[in-house]
């Protein structure tokens, strides 16, 4: 998981790139599968209705028992 230190440290860094050493370095970028997952979480809670009651923890635990974490 990324911190707010690692996340900031990585936009510092990436400040001194060009546009086409950013595009390729997101080219060679592999999407880990906890990537995955946290893009699949960050869509459920987006598509959750407005009044929606469903928590970020409540959804992680329903993954973690249909992933069979």
């Amino acid at each position: 998981m990324k911190t707010a230190k690692t996340t900031l440290f990585m936009a510092s860094m990436m400040a001194h790139l060009t546009l086409e050493q950013i595009v390729e370095k997101a080219r060679a970028h592999k999407v880990t599968p906890e990537e995955k997952r946290a893009q699949r979480l960050s869509l459920m809670m987006g598509l959750r209705d407005s009044k929606s009651p469903i928590t970020r923890e409540q959804l992680k635990q329903w993954m973690d028992e249909h992933e069979g974490r």
